[in-house]
């Protein structure tokens, strides 16, 4: 009997490989870190698991935070599905959205020293971007979303692909050049709409009115300061990165590989970084804890004033659940969906970072209610 070739038993390991991690979920012996009593330790992994079932996630990692302390860091699924490497906690994802909030506290950072003021016009900062006769653009509209800039679109790819070959670092006033030109939607602070660019715009300012490098201040001010290991803007030159995720989003009801994309470093501020749970849970407990602002500032950053109305504010939104509100930032493109949910009077918060692109915010929620039960076995 002749005997199958090397070449055909590999294409069958690993066709039985895919069909294996597409139904089923598969993780890790124990969570990593975990505060939680046993009860609610099981509650989490089935939730996750139910919900990663249900959404056809391939891997992603749990962070979860209980009173200002962390309460439980797990990695699920596979970062891999084609070679079949778990998920961990240290699995590293891109931030999606969430680079947003990065963003806004190293601004609100630059307020509460004096050195930017959030009603000044952006040109102040950036001569480079140009003056538009629908009105001032200042760093508050831009925050918010209500600066008229607009988000990016796929006939932007050309302009980002030229971007990375053309940069070997992070240049946040270069990068204005993909959309500076462009009309604004509307007068500035006359309506709201989602705005990337706009954050690129806030990237600039930072960059000016810190005096140094957009990159250097985030590893200055909030990397160093916290003990976030793996913070950073996304190179293509770089790639692939230890420990990164492959991604894959859903065809139907099949959950496939998503294919390499341009990159994302022409968007840094607002959706270029790449991080771990660990990290985007480390954040929540130093905003917590008043290390990154003071509390006053980190009162005014949390205002439902900034909100307009429509839960909007400077690099996070507002919402509530069961009567209670609670801060958040989604973040969604290929290869990635994150989410980061924050109760700032209970101090609870869920942290998730997926490798498949699917709606999470329901799934936090779920979990915010375990780790608020889980509250009263310890008070």
């Amino acid at each position: 009997m002749k005997l199958a070739s090397p070449l055909f038993a590999a294409a069958v390991r690993r066709a039985v490989l895919l069909l294996i991690a597409t139904f089923c979920i598969v993780p890790t012996a124990g969570a990593q870190f975990n505060r939680l009593d046993p009860s609610s330790a099981a509650n989490v992994d089935a939730l996750v698991e139910a919900g990663m079932r249900g959404k056809g996630i391939v891997g992603c990692s749990v962070g979860l935070m209980r009173a200002g302390e962390i309460a439980w860091l797990k990695g699920y699924g596979l970062r891999d599905r084609e070679n079949g490497i778990p998920a961990t906690e240290h699995t590293i994802y891109r931030t999606g959205s969430i680079a947003k909030t990065f963003t806004a506290i190293l601004a609100m950072q630059l307020w509460e020293q004096g050195r930017l003021e959030l009603q000044e016009d952006v040109r102040a900062y950036v001569p480079e971007y140009p003056e538009k006769p629908q009105g001032t653009i200042t760093p508050y509209r831009l925050l918010c979303h209500r600066s008229g800039i607009r988000h990016y679109e796929e006939y932007d790819t050309a302009a980002a692909v030229h971007y990375e070959r053309d940069h070997l670092f992070y240049d946040p006033i270069a990068a204005l050049d993909i959309f500076k030109n462009g009309t604004l939607l509307f007068a500035p602070g006359s309506a709201f709409s989602y705005s990337t660019f706009g954050y690129s715009l806030v990237g600039a300012v930072i960059e000016r009115a810190g005096a140094q490098p957009f990159e250097l201040q985030l590893r200055e001010r909030i990397n160093t300061v916290l003990d976030l290991p793996y913070v950073q803007a996304e190179y293509q030159r770089l790639r692939p990165y230890p420990e990164a995720t492959k991604g894959y989003h859903n065809e139907g009801r099949v959950v496939v590989e998503t294919p390499e994309d341009i990159g994302i470093l022409f968007k840094v501020p607002g959706g270029g970084l790449l991080c771990t749970a660990v990290d985007l849970t480390l954040l929540m407990q130093g905003l917590a804890h008043y290390r990154l602002l003071s509390d006053s500032a980190t009162q005014n950053w949390m205002s439902i004033d900034h909100s307009g109305g429509n839960g909007f504010g400077l690099g996070i939104m507002t919402r509530t659940h069961n009567g209670r509100p609670y801060l958040y930032h989604l973040g969604g493109q290929q290869r990635t969906s994150t989410v980061w949910l924050y109760d700032p009077e209970t101090l609870d918060g869920v942290v998730i970072t997926s490798n498949t692109f699917v709606a999470l915010e329901s799934f936090a929620l779920n979990l915010l209610d375990v780790i608020r039960e889980d509250r009263k076995s310890v008070v």
